[in-house]
């Protein structure tokens, strides 16, 4: 019997990978645990079966990825090329590229897009560390165990990871630009040729091609939707790739981080809710931003996308979110669309 073919992956760190070790303030790692989680994430987010029965104790999800009731995964990850990362997050740094004068009015200070969007990082004792970006890659290998090497299982991991790549991102403020990857190149599964690698597109119009077709492709092979109680990608979302392009990433974060700023000055408190919780003066709850910033390395270029996928909002005792939360996230992107090129599912 020939061996199961292995996977290789070979990715690059296109904005800094602010990823937690055993101390995220002394340094950051990026570790197979990490990786199978998000690979997780966005299976879920995918195939409408994820949770249906497999047997006496297993869901399809604990089959194809492992759990504590239906054993271990039917595939090996390993990260080679280790990575350690210990650069800060430098907010003097980034005030020099982009700093747009003095104060504003009312004593705020300047507009700074990419210091706004990871604020977090340097907020109360948060000193996090980042693996930095490089145009190098480290490689992914994903090896199934004797007996496991299927197209379902096979396919199952290739999707979750191909849209971890071109629609999310690792670590923390991967929503707001932080932890974009791009794969350089993927080899050893037959299955890898059926899908495009929008991220090596050198132009945002070959990007919204190559996006859609692998969209098309990941349908095709789950086509139960899944439910809406989490992030989805289902009809709705929404791909936009604005058309300038930038000569760093640090420039086209900031410029990102410009647009939100700018925007949400416009819109009721409240309402500010539909890109996320917690919002300090409207709740202390949890609740993911269902817009993704990423930045994309287009031929020489730096480009901003931002995606929406479909979330629920929290349902709290008491609470009513004003009849526009939903509508918010749409209207940034609308004034962003004469800019891009976009995909709707």
């Amino acid at each position: 019997m020939a061996p199961p073919s292995k996977l290789t992956v070979a990715l690059s760190a296109v904005t800094p990978l602010f990823l937690g070790g055993a101390d995220p303030n002394e340094y950051a790692e990026l570790r197979p645990p990490s990786f199978k989680g998000l690979l997780r994430y966005w299976y879920r987010a995918l195939d409408g079966e994820y949770a249906a029965l497999d047997g006496e104790y297993a869901t399809r999800e604990a089959r194809l990825f492992g759990s504590t009731e239906a054993g271990q995964s039917p595939c090996l990850l390993r990260v080679s090329e280790w990575q350690v990362g210990r650069i800060r997050w430098d907010r003097n740094r980034y005030t020099q590229p982009v700093n747009r004068g003095g104060f504003q009015r009312g004593g705020r200070p300047p507009e700074n897009g990419i210091v706004y969007l990871g604020y977090s990082l340097v907020l109360g004792d948060n000193d996090r560390r980042a693996i930095p970006t490089s145009p190098s890659a480290f490689t992914l290998e994903v090896q199934p165990r004797p007996g496991c090497d299927t197209p379902e299982v096979r396919r199952a991991w290739l999707a979750s990871l191909w849209l971890l790549v071109h629609v999310g991102g690792v670590g923390s403020r991967s929503r707001r630009g932080l932890g974009s990857l791009r794969i350089e190149g993927w080899e050893g599964w037959p299955d890898c040729g059926d899908l495009p690698l929008p991220s090596q597109a050198a132009t945002p119009e070959d990007w919204q091609s190559q996006i859609g077709s692998g969209l098309l492709t990941l349908r095709r092979w789950f086509p139960t939707l899944p439910g809406n109680d989490h992030t989805i990608v289902a009809p709705g979302v929404r791909l936009l790739v604005l058309r300038q392009g930038f000569d760093s990433w640090e420039r086209a974060l900031d410029d990102a981080g410009l647009r939100l700023q700018r925007f949400r000055r416009g819109v009721k408190v409240a309402e500010r809710v539909g890109f996320g919780l917690p919002l300090t003066v409207v709740s202390q709850e949890r609740m993911a931003s269902p817009l993704f910033m990423r930045v994309l390395r287009l031929g020489h270029s730096y480009h901003l996308a931002f995606l929406f996928l479909p979330a629920p909002l929290p349902d709290l005792d008491g609470v009513r979110w004003p009849d526009n939360t939903r509508q918010v996230v749409q209207d940034f992107l609308d004034e962003q669309q004469p800019d891009a090129v976009e995909v709707r599912l």
